[in-house]
């Protein structure tokens, strides 16, 4: 049973600077407040920088924060932000 959805707006580096006209490969990773990866990680396309994305949630997932991780695929930067 789907809980909620959440939709982090990630950046790249460039960004903060100038926007990318670009469609950027980044890799998503969500994590539980218990340290468990959820369904759903994958690839996706960061266009002109910028990456929204939808993460089902379940009542049986463990309560708290959750921790989502986005590497950008062609600099290999990463950031990590949590959300309660």
């Amino acid at each position: 049973m789907e809980k909620s959805r959440a939709s982090p707006p990630f950046f790249t580096e460039r960004t903060r600077q100038m926007p990318a006209p670009a469609l950027l490969p980044v890799e998503i990773r969500v994590f539980d407040a218990a340290g468990r990866e959820l369904d759903g990680a994958g690839y996706a396309c960061a266009k002109d920088g910028v990456c929204r994305l939808s993460v089902r949630t379940n009542l049986n997932d463990a309560p708290g924060a959750y921790k989502v991780v986005c590497r950008d695929r062609a600099s290999g930067l990463a950031c990590e932000s949590v959300h309660l």
